[in-house]
């Protein structure tokens, strides 16, 4: 669980991992998730930290960087989809509400 500071004080973001970060909610609501790259970065270093080097108290960003096309596809969504990790959800993409 992250919670927000500056202009997302008051937010908050969970973060699911399986070897690598699956899905992120914001405030309860999915917002980010696999095959889309879910990046935690340390807020000062910029460095990635993974699943298992996170660590209570540590300043972090999430980034969040598009799936190749290739994981895009009906096979691809089958193997690295949200719900290849058990999760009751059907990808969608952040960079789709973008754009």
């Amino acid at each position: 669980m992250i919670e927000g500071l500056d202009e997302d004080r008051g937010s908050g973001l969970e973060i699911a991992f399986q070897n690598e970060w699956v899905v992120a909610w914001r405030d309860r609501t999915p917002i980010a998730m696999s095959p889309d790259l879910i990046c935690v970065l340390d807020t000062v270093s910029g460095e990635a930290f993974g699943t298992e080097t996170i660590g209570y108290g540590r300043r972090v960003s999430v980034a969040v960087l598009p799936a190749p096309a290739v994981f895009l596809t009906a096979k691809g969504l089958e193997h690295v989809g949200p719900r290849a990790f058990g999760y009751d959800l059907d990808f969608r993409s952040v960079f789709d509400e973008l754009a």
